[in-house]
């Protein structure tokens, strides 16, 4: 079994490419399993803090997240059948 469950998207704000180009390379490279763990919204408190600390800045926007969510189903849709994949 090949798989990966710790990949973010482009809605993090560090890194690129959609579910879609992600699930795609995963399948061309023999995987079985993968997972989509970006860095959801949090809490507008915490976020509030971002000059205490500076990683906050690599969280999607809470208006983003149901763009997120839909990429992901649109990877399901599109390759399920030839890879398990999951949305965390």
């Amino acid at each position: 079994m090949k798989a990966n469950f710790h990949s973010h998207t482009y809605l993090c704000g560090h890194a690129s490419g959609k579910p879609i180009d992600y699930i795609e390379k995963a399948i061309s490279e023999g995987f079985d399993r993968y997972g989509i763990s970006d860095h959801a919204y949090l809490p507008e408190d915490v976020v509030k803090r971002r000059g205490e600390y500076p990683w906050l800045k690599y969280q999607m926007e809470k208006s983003d997240f149901p763009k997120y969510l839909a990429d992901i189903d649109d990877a399901i849709k599109k390759f399920g059948n030839k890879i398990e994949i999951y949305k965390g």
